[in-house]
């Protein structure tokens, strides 16, 4: 009997310190800047960590389509309400739960807009797990830093200090016109939505609840990823919810997305001429829920008209151009 309780003790033991030993080297080994070099993943979305405390009224989640889409400097510029947008290549919504909780490490956004093509990703418990285990050790995410270590990780101190002119946005000018138009053809049929997925959608719902923001699914247009299949599904879900659902493939007469100049890849993503018709569109629908304060004339968010003229200096102008007359040959475009 003493063996065992030797036994059990010398385990507990060596398990405490190899967490103990992990705990350590995860502080060590965790980038202590937000930016590319010094190891972070994402930094144009973990920019968000860098915004000053409780100024970001409104964070877009999910993958490409957000960052193609959505301009929080133009909804700026035009309204004075500040966003950000959460947005990572193929964010799968394990993924996005864990930007959700940054988000809202120094900010208290109003709204949270959930662009849906990431509910259809499927992703697996085991990255669910993997994912949490990095949260929890970093050392599993960064270990390859051994190589890189610098002076100032021996002083375990965190300054995320890189910030995104472009508040997460990424621009793009490229014309590759769509010619596939019919692709919001109505139907009662549905596509399923993966079942953890659904449970992500709840968690992240719950989450947006408990810390008093409001919800919002929202479809950016996309004749590749997107359907009347997919848009039922969602709608559903939505009201099971008891959340607001947005489908901007269903109202263009509202947003005016032209598929022969507004698409850089043929329908899959907008470029920026397409992105400024959806940060119109939903720069209008945030003023109409009379939710924000204009804060244009707010000293204390001046910085924000400095990052809208770096960004029309190094878009030449991108917010105030208009749109490219469509090539000639649009129409073999394929």
């Amino acid at each position: 009997m003493r063996t065992v309780i030797k036994n059990t003790l010398c385990s507990l033991l060596f398990l405490g310190i190899l967490i103990g030993m992990l705990a350590l080297l995860s502080v060590l080994f965790r980038p202590k800047e937000n930016t590319k070099e010094a190891g972070f993943q994402d930094p144009r979305a973990n920019a968000v960590l860098s915004e000053p405390k409780d100024t970001i009224d409104v964070v877009f989640l999910g993958d490409s389509e957000t960052y193609n889409t959505f301009i929080p400097l133009q909804i700026w510029r035009d309204y004075g309400y500040t966003s950000f947008v959460c947005g990572t290549p193929a964010q799968s919504l394990c993924y996005t739960e864990e930007f959700l909780v940054k988000a809202f490490e120094q900010q208290s956004p109003q709204i949270v807009f959930l662009e849906t093509d990431a509910i259809f990703k499927i992703f697996t418990q085991s990255q669910v797990i993997s994912q949490d285990v990095e949260n929890t050790l970093p050392v599993f995410r960064y270990h390859d830093r051994w190589k890189t270590l610098q002076a100032s990780d021996w002083t375990f101190r965190v300054d995320y200090s890189h910030r995104e002119n472009n508040k997460g946005y990424m621009y793009d000018d490229r014309v590759r016109p769509s010619t596939r138009l019919n692709y919001m053809k109505k139907t009662d049929a549905k596509e399923e939505i993966p079942g953890k997925s659904r449970q992500a959608v709840e968690n992240i719902y719950e989450y947006c609840r408990k810390n008093n923001a409001k919800l919002v699914l929202i479809s950016t247009p996309s004749t590749a990823y997107w359907n009347y299949k997919r848009h039922n599904s969602v709608a559903e879900l939505a009201e099971s919810l008891g959340v607001e659902y947005v489908d901007m493939n269903l109202i263009n007469d509202q947003v005016g997305i032209e598929w022969s100049t507004d698409t850089r890849d043929r329908g899959m993503h907008m470029n920026i001429y397409g992105a400024r018709k959806c940060s119109a569109f939903l720069g209008a629908y945030l003023a109409k829920t009379e939710q924000f304060q204009d804060k244009r004339k707010d000293a204390s968010y001046a910085d924000w008209f400095d990052a809208l003229e770096a960004f029309n200096e190094s878009t030449d102008n991108a917010l105030d151009r208009p749109s490219p007359e469509p090539e000639d040959d649009t129409k073999k475009a394929n």
